[in-house]
């Protein structure tokens, strides 16, 4: 029996992939670890990475954060939804909310070490990891998160990927057409 890696994404948990795990687990072997937020000490994307990089796994399905532990690991196929790390666009919004230090509601909830490590992997812009490893990328088309362009310029950057956009989806797409999601995932991993 093959093996799925299911990577949530920040702030989240193995929890967050359930409806899809089980669906899937009656055809694969799943493995869902949860990656914790150390409280007393800073982690680079490196750290996060350690932790699952001796998982034998076949397949990959990462959501937001868990797309930025994804890209240094090996698999056969790797679907990456939301997927987050690579260097955003700045706006007008985005620009005066960086000049008066606005957070971000993921950044309040941090202790100050834990703010450390969220600006390290924020700051990692994961676009030279990109392999050329085959994959499916979708996208909710109100994914505020992670906008549709990063999926695209994720789509430039592996040619060898197929890249789908859901129209009435946010950053959750795999969850809120958990259906379709499904679907798209069974095809692709055949």
């Amino acid at each position: 029996m093959k093996t799925i890696l299911f990577l949530h994404g920040w702030g989240g948990n193995s929890n967050s992939f359930l409806p899809i795990i089980n669906y899937f687990k009656n055809f694969y072997n799943c493995i869902a670890p949860t990656f914790p937020i150390p409280e007393n000490k800073v982690f680079i994307l490196k750290d996060f990475v350690a932790m699952v990089q001796d998982i034998k796994c076949d397949y990959i399905i990462a959501h937001s954060f868990g797309a930025r532990i994804a890209v240094f690991l090996n698999c056969e196929k790797m679907v990456i939804t939301g997927g987050a790390g690579l260097k955003p666009k700045t706006n007008l919004i985005k620009w005066i909310k960086k000049k008066l230090k606005i957070p971000s509601a993921d950044y309040r909830v941090l202790n100050n070490l834990q703010k450390q490590t969220f600006k390290n992997i924020i700051n990692y812009d994961i676009s030279k990891d990109i392999k050329q490893t085959p994959t499916l990328l979708i996208c909710g088309q109100r994914d505020k998160a992670t906008p549709v362009y990063m999926a695209k310029k994720w789509h430039k950057i592996n040619g060898n990927s197929i890249l789908k956009i859901y129209k009435n989806c946010g950053h959750f797409a795999y969850l809120e057409n958990k259906e379709r999601f499904i679907k798209d995932v069974e095809q692709f991993l055949i």
